[in-house]
């Protein structure tokens, strides 16, 4: 196996364990306070307490779209 491969492996492996390690820690304390120093988000609850986005805008109609063609920058006119 590739080297970086097998190095990531082992960080995500090493990361997991800690994570681990971290949510028991937190599940044996349940019953006591709140520490202030850390909490776990659980994004769909906080994502449904938020003002939803609004819809996209409507694409524009094919008459309205440009006729001549795109044409990226040039990398000097990107760095103005």
């Amino acid at each position: 196996m590739d080297q970086e491969v097998t190095r990531t492996l082992g960080e995500l492996e090493r990361k997991i364990l800690e994570l681990e390690r971290t949510l028991n820690a937190m599940s044996d304390r349940a019953g006591s306070a709140p520490t202030d120093w850390s909490r776990i988000v659980d994004e769909k609850v906080e994502r449904r307490q938020t003002a939803p986005l609004p819809p996209p805008p409507a694409p524009l109609p094919l008459s309205q779209l440009p006729t001549q063609p795109l044409v990226p920058p040039r990398p000097d006119e990107m760095l103005r």
